[in-house]
């Protein structure tokens, strides 16, 4: 019989065996959970021929690696799978499969994994025709390398496109019987309107038939030409012409909606003259003028332009003095904005005008596009409303622009970010890091002592300067420096590292931008061609703060911080400055650097001239300085504050193909601290060395100020790298090991206050090398040596005397060392160290304080 201790023991061992696993089982499952996700889907065509194939592709949301998917088709009430193909490692797929004959439902499924829920696309209807097919040919003729297109609404909307080449295109379109109505849409090409011989007609497509239609178009030249040749804060400067002698009537209405008759809006001018000022406006204002021509005793037109005013200041409240180009618009309130794959999409509200391909568009901030945008319109919807936007400039859009000024922000500190949790271990005794200055060090005058061969001292630590700024602790941020190849900070382990910016950053510069295209022969209306354009650009971008760094082992990455961006000008059209970064960290070992500060600042000055004597030119622009960090450890380690600078319009829009002002890679800051990390128990100091400087590859599209032009008008205005300030020793004037002077015997001596020691080794034939005698007979050379001179700037530092006898030239034999103690200079503590190496090993180390007792040592002979 079982005792009541050994049934307690079993019924313990079985609630161990099941109950706990199965919590375990329970947790791990939650912990795993899959999560949910999305499955995108589109279809090459929508109608096919028998036979034919068709390609779906998508994505499927939040896939980290290869996943599979299923094509299924409805039938009846069920679904039924077709084909299966897996994902590439981002989650995107592409099929090709043959549809079943008629009209089918089409859908993508992704069934549950280890990681992700199932998910099922939207279902696509493919018809597969079983009879002739139904379609509509559309030709399409234009003069040589013009654009154009045709918009077809009815059972079936599509669009007959043509290319900008060529003079001819035929469209056959696949539809659904019916009636159609096409609508032709104008062209713009280099400021010549091109209008369609006829804009809208319907067409009838019986079933399994095919109908055709034609359209052409031509360059339709206004009665006169209209534009703006100034404008200011209250006043707008136009000039006009035509074919012959004769009245005009000038009309102005506020807004974007021109006068439509000679009664409507206000006059501004009647009678011969051709140009005329429009004072006495507001400023900031936009404006519409209207001119009426008398042609053969009938008043023909209008022909408009709209202007706007100028307003001074930088920022949220300025705005350019403009005048939009032929059929250019501006974005307002009603228009809908989207960005679809990295492409600026806009849905212009019923009331705008029929919009025209290749026209211009200037679109203010918004969601979509927080930097604003300018483009030209490549693709029409059949909607007739929505289009695709292209790149452009400003001379893309505006017809005149005017913006100048200077701006200056005031210091943007920014939330410090931080991660990890790594604490460093605290120094050993005699490995305190080194202290931060309180007051930048000056050089002290040095004492001269004849006939010496002394050198100079090495780089002081004049350029850094103590910390200032206050340190707060905030959420980490995720990297988001562009182009960059290291892992975020975040997916190193917590433990093994800490990390820490404070960043500040500011703004400052100039701008003068006066883009003009005058119409050459006004009546014919040829080509735009820019006239008297020019840009004067300077910018330049400053960034200091504290970085911290503790690491436990080699990493190298980088951690992300917020963008800055700065406004210059807001209106019709943003322009500001842009920068996108984060700080690059790369270090080999254990090492702990808190508070090293700096401020950078690096930028640019250009111009460019457009007209009868071109002319582009460039200045960079960098300068900054370091403060003095505390360090303790044994590795090097390297910081950069990397990222993408953008100025110019729309430069605060991200990821839509912006032509920018001027752009590029630009490592504001580049800093790395290296050298002798010192090792009291070998009598070795520490000796570091830090460096401060950039590296740039920012270049300026003059196309994206003065629209396309003939030669290439990009250049890069600040490029390479530079260095902010010379290289720096911690403590000042130290010298590493490795710059001293080795071989079969090296005997240093090193000391870390005001008082001139001297360094004196005797050889077995009775010869000192010293001061005065700074080479022997049997190779001995004083390679360093050092006068601190006695004051109060130096009285701190690091001075060495160090004398070395080459690789096989030290005779066998005994040797003598000593410390001389030159001069005190009231120094208080007057320590130093001596260490003597033979063939590499130590046989002397001696520390003490005045003048020393002569010790000696042996070198072997040579066997």
């Amino acid at each position: 019989m079982r005792s009541p201790t050994r049934r307690l023991t079993t019924l313990l061992a079985l609630v161990v065996a099941f109950v706990l696993p199965t919590q375990m089982l329970a947790m791990t499952s939650a912990a795993a959970a899959p999560v949910s996700t999305k499955v995108s889907v589109k279809t090459s065509a929508r109608t096919l021929a028998p036979g034919a194939v068709v390609t779906l592709s998508g994505k499927v949301a939040k896939a980290k690696k290869r996943e599979r998917v299923y094509v299924q088709r409805k039938v009846g009430k069920k679904w039924r799978a077709v084909k299966s193909v897996r994902t590439n490692a981002r989650g995107v797929y592409r099929v090709k499969f043959k549809p079943a004959t008629g009209t089918h439902s089409y859908r993508v499924l992704k069934k549950k994994s280890k990681r992700l829920k199932a998910a099922k696309s939207r279902t696509v209807k493919l018809t597969v025709r079983t009879g002739p097919p139904t379609r509509l040919r559309i030709t399409l003729t234009t003069p040589d390398g013009l654009p154009a297109q045709v918009l077809v609404k009815g059972p079936t909307t599509t669009r007959a496109v043509k290319p900008a080449v060529g003079t001819s295109t035929t469209r056959t379109l696949d539809v659904k019987p019916g009636t159609y109505t096409l609508t032709a849409v104008s062209s713009l090409r280099e400021g010549r309107d091109h209008r369609p011989t006829r804009t809208t007609t319907k067409v009838t497509v019986p079933r399994g038939a095919t109908a055709a239609s034609a359209f052409a178009w031509k360059v339709t030249p206004p009665v006169a030409g209209l534009e703006v040749t100034n404008t200011t804060a209250d006043s707008v400067s136009l000039a006009w012409a035509s074919k012959d002698e004769t009245e005009y009537v000038l009309r102005r209405s506020a807004g974007d909606r021109a006068p439509a008759t000679r009664d409507a809006g206000t006059a501004v001018y009647s009678g011969t003259d051709r140009s005329v000022t429009d004072g006495g406006l507001a400023s900031g204002t936009d404006y519409s003028y209207s001119l009426f021509t008398l042609v053969d005793g009938a008043w023909q037109g209008p022909v408009s332009v709209t202007a706007g005013t100028t307003r001074a200041g930088t920022g949220a409240d300025s705005a350019a003095g403009f005048a939009l180009a032929p059929r250019a618009v501006l974005g307002d309130a009603g228009d809908v904005v989207t960005l679809r794959s990295g492409q600026v999409w806009v849905r212009f509200a019923a009331s705008r005008p029929a919009p025209v391909l290749g026209a211009g568009v200037g679109l203010p901030a918004s969601a979509a596009v927080p930097g604003g945008y300018l483009g030209t319109i490549a693709e029409i919807d059949p909607d007739g409303r929505t289009v695709r936007l292209a790149p452009a400039g400003l001379a893309d859009v505006f017809s005149h622009y005017s913006a100048e000024g200077s701006y200056a922000s005031d210091p943007v500190s920014m939330d410090e970010i931080t991660y990890g949790d790594y604490v460093p271990p605290a120094p050993e005794p005699g490995e305190e890091p080194a202290p931060a200055p309180a007051d930048p060090p000056v050089e002290g005058p040095a004492a001269v002592r004849a006939p010496s061969a002394r050198k100079a001292p090495g780089p002081s630590h004049r350029n850094l300067k103590p910390p200032a700024a206050v340190k707060r602790t905030l959420p980490v941020r995720p990297a988001a420096a562009p182009n960059s190849d290291l892992k975020d900070c975040i997916s190193y382990n917590a433990l093994d590292l800490k990390v820490g910016i404070t960043p500040t950053f500011d703004a400052t510069g100039d701008f003068d931008v006066d883009v003009h295209s005058k119409t050459v022969g006004l009546w014919d209306l040829a080509v735009d061609v820019p006239h008297a354009a020019s840009i004067d650009v300077s910018s330049a971008l400053t960034v200091g703060g504290l970085v911290d760094v503790d690491v436990a082992k080699e990493l190298s990455c980088l951690l992300g911080m917020d963008d800055f961006y700065r406004q210059i000008v807001a209106y019709p059209v943003p322009m500001g400055i842009k920068y996108s970064g984060g700080l690059e960290i790369s270090a080999q070992g254990k090492l702990s650097l808190h508070d090293w500060g700096f401020d950078a600042t690096a930028g640019f000055k250009a111009h460019a001239r457009i007209g009868t004597e071109p002319d582009f030119g460039s200045e960079a622009i960098h300068e900054g300085n370091m403060y003095a960090p505390d360090v303790a450890g044994e590795i090097g380690l390297e910081v950069a504050v990397v990222g993408e600078f953008t100025l110019g319009p729309a430069a605060g829009t991200a990821d839509a193909g912006v032509i920018a002002g001027a752009g590029g890679r630009l490592a504001l800051l580049k800093g790395a601290v290296s050298g002798q990390f010192g090792d009291p128990a070998r009598g070795q100091e520490r000796c570091l060395e830090f460096t401060l400087g950039g590296e740039g590859a920012v270049s300026l599209d003059a196309s994206a100020w003065l629209g396309p032009l003939e030669a290439n008008a990009s250049w890069e205005v600040l490029g390479g790298e530079w260095d902010y300030i010379d290289p720096l020793r911690w403590p000042e004037r130290c010298i590493m090991d490795s710059e001293l002077g080795d071989g079969d015997i090296r005997a240093t001596l090193r000391w870390s206050n005001g008082t001139d020691y001297d360094l004196h080794v005797t050889d077995p034939a009775g010869e000192t090398v010293y001061y005065q005698a700074p080479t022997s007979a049997s190779g001995g050379e004083l390679d360093h040596d050092i006068i601190p001179g006695c004051s109060q700037e130096t009285a701190d530092g690091s001075y060495i005397e160090n004398i070395n006898w080459d690789d096989g030239e030290a005779p066998s034999g005994t040797y003598h060392v000593r410390v001389h103690e030159y001069a005190g200079c009231g120094t208080g503590s007057r320590t130093w160290s001596l260490e003597v190496y033979v063939k590499g090993r130590r046989v002397l180390f001696e520390s003490g304080a005045g003048s020393s007792q002569t010790y000696s040592f042996e070198v072997a002979p040579r066997g």
